[in-house]
């Protein structure tokens, strides 16, 4: 969510080596490695980061 806006993500391919994403409502495109705006009406704003578990598919099952 971003200004409590709830954001629905679609990939739109690589940019310089590096996958971006594009929400649907705004039509803002993000980058996955940090949660960055870098194009669009949200440019400069950030996705709030969420800490996933490194593991392997033995210990989480």
């Amino acid at each position: 969510m971003v200004d409590g806006q709830r954001l629905t993500f679609e990939t739109t391919g690589l940019l310089d080596g590096v996958f971006r994403m594009r929400d649907r409502e705004t039509g803002t495109i993000w980058t996955h490695l940090d949660g960055k705006a870098i194009a669009g009406p949200l440019e400069g704003q950030r996705l709030k980061m969420i800490p996933i578990p490194q593991t392997t598919w033995g210990q989480w099952k």
